[in-house]
């Protein structure tokens, strides 16, 4: 990828609204707490790669780290997340070692995405509002820095999951030291 000077940037990415639609294809969005609890009570992991052309992981087949029939929609929904917000952070950490994240699309919809990312990177988080596409903050971006200040910031100091989560993460992280 090159940037409107034609200089090189650094990019990764994944196609993470492709694999939602492939784990998630007739299966309930609604999750509860007691959902969130139960995934990480019992190291339930949803491993890459389900979409193989784009990602930190191609060459890798999808899996789970459970029988995945056992799930209810909402344990479903809660481990789906979870390895997108891990999946983006993989991304996001290969290019980058600072700066705000931008998270938009449909992401932007999705808290247990947002919490996850704002625990597991050490980048601010800033989710844009519905509609707004990257391309369109990123230009308002580099024509007045202030633009991020209309978006909200993802705060994790209240959210009583943060230390679960980063452990998660980290456990996550540990599986492919054995793939």
């Amino acid at each position: 990828n090159t940037n409107a000077f034609g200089q090189p940037v650094a990019s990764s990415r994944f196609m993470g609204g492709r694999e939602f639609e492939i784990l998630m294809d007739g299966y309930d969005t609604q999750y509860n707490d007691m959902d969130i609890d139960f995934i990480l009570a019992n190291d339930v992991f949803c491993y890459p790669s389900w979409e193989n052309n784009s990602g930190p992981f191609q060459g890798l087949t999808g899996s789970w780290s459970c029988d995945e029939k056992k799930l209810t929609d909402g344990q479903r929904m809660v481990a789906v997340s979870f390895y997108l917000a891990m999946m983006t952070a993989t991304c996001i950490s290969l290019i980058s070692k600072g700066g705000d994240v931008i998270v938009e699309g449909s992401f932007t919809k999705n808290h247990i995405i947002l919490k996850m990312l704002a625990t597991i990177l050490p980048n601010d988080i800033y989710s844009a509002q519905e509609g707004d596409t990257g391309t369109a903050i990123g230009a308002a971006i580099l024509v007045n820095r202030n633009e991020i200040n209309n978006h909200e910031k993802i705060k994790i100091e209240h959210y009583y999951h943060h230390k679960k989560l980063q452990k998660y993460f980290n456990k996550w992280q540990d599986y492919f030291q054995t793939v």
